[in-house]
């Protein structure tokens, strides 16, 4: 079976969707599944920044093309024919990419096309008007129509289609390599703060630096890992400075993974303040590594954590409040954080990709029968 997963974004700029295909392409190569991606060639907040056309990253093959516009819907200024014609299978990650193109090749190339949600269009509130109006006049029709299946990554997700009449949905929840992140050895230090993952208005980073205000009495430190727009990331530093948080807040924009480990490691607290999200790779993999995760009070996250249990929910929204809730936690008994850890491990084991790969094959397989 020969397999084409197409994204706007790629290795080395590994956000949630990207890191999705990566861990489900290199196992499907393991087990003879032939695997390409079709990406861009540039980082999408840095257009300056070119990678090469084609790359083999750890077996994978990586085609790279040409784009122009706004990094919501870019527009590829080539079309992998090649591809298109070697494929059996066209997984779609993003509407926002080769989606119409797809669906108007598949007539002439008779592959069958699988959609992955990765939360659609509608998982962030701005422009949400616009949103429901081309989901229900335009994105409804192709995935009714022409899409082969349609696999959510998460029960919000889920929830988004069903209402649709969508003849192969399925529920995959998305997967993290366990094994990975739950060899980490911890060894938390006090006071040591960690934020991981990408810097975007949906993240809730401003809501985190307007509670960490309310804690300039106590000490502590907040390492912040990952990376933006320049826009977004200059705003949230000078929102930072001007709240008295300059000396505080450690900005370390992207970092090989060996280092984000380092810091997973001996972190105090995660923290995960998101307005809205799909699903919530960086919060699992944090649990899967035994971190003490605070994670804002939103749908998504609530159905992986349970308050007190496996970790906490917080209303960021109301920072005084959230605040409050960081100074009870950080006085609980270390023990009782341990026990808290350990849960957060064992919820996190069942997201194993190795169990969710079976699931995707089946899918795949159904496809083709």
């Amino acid at each position: 079976m020969r397999l084409l997963h197409i994204s706007r974004e790629f290795y080395p700029l590994m956000g949630g969707t990207g890191k999705h295909i990566y861990e489900i392409g290199r196992r499907l190569q393991e087990k003879g599944y032939a695997c390409r991606i079709v990406t861009l060639c540039y980082d999408l907040f840095n257009k300056s920044r070119k990678f090469p056309p084609f790359e083999i990253i750890d077996g994978l093959e990586v085609f790279r093309l040409k784009g122009w516009g706004h990094y919501k819907k870019p527009l590829p200024l080539e079309i992998p024919w090649k591809l298109f014609h070697w494929a059996d299978i066209v997984h779609l990650h993003d509407p926002r990419f080769l989606f119409e193109t797809t669906a108007l090749l598949k007539p002439f190339f008779r592959y069958k096309i699988a959609f992955t949600s990765h939360g659609f269009i509608l998982h962030t509130p701005q422009w949400r008007w616009v949103k429901k109006l081309l989901t229900a006049t335009y994105y409804k029709f192709y995935l009714k129509n022409i899409v082969d299946a349609v696999i959510c990554v998460s029960r919000q997700d889920f929830g988004y289609f069903e209402p649709w009449g969508v003849n192969q949905l399925y529920l995959i929840e998305n997967g993290i390599d366990y094994k990975k992140y739950s060899q980490i050895k911890k060894s938390p230090q006090a006071g040591h703060f960690l934020y991981f993952g990408r810097l975007d208005w949906n993240k809730g980073l401003d809501l985190l630096l307007l509670t960490m205000a309310a804690l300039k009495d106590i000490p502590w430190t907040l390492d912040i890992v990952g990376k933006g727009s320049e826009e977004i990331t200059l705003s949230l530093q000078e929102m930072a400075a001007n709240l008295g948080l300059k000396e505080r807040v450690n900005w370390h924009g992207f970092l090989p993974e060996k280092e984000l480990l380092s810091f997973i490691s001996r972190s105090e607290l995660c923290f995960f303040p998101s307005r809205y999200e799909g699903f919530g790779f960086a919060l699992l993999e944090a649990m899967a590594a035994g971190a003490v995760c605070l994670a804002n009070k939103i749908q998504s996250f609530s159905q992986l954590i349970n308050d007190q249990e496996n970790g906490f929910l917080l209303d960021f929204s109301t920072p005084s409040e959230a605040a409050k809730r960081i100074r009870e936690i950080i006085s609980l008994p270390s023990q009782k954080l341990r026990q808290i850890a350990e849960q957060a491990k064992a919820l996190a084991s069942r997201y194993d990709w190795g169990k969710k790969l079976a699931c995707l094959l089946d899918v795949y397989n159904r496809m083709r029968a």
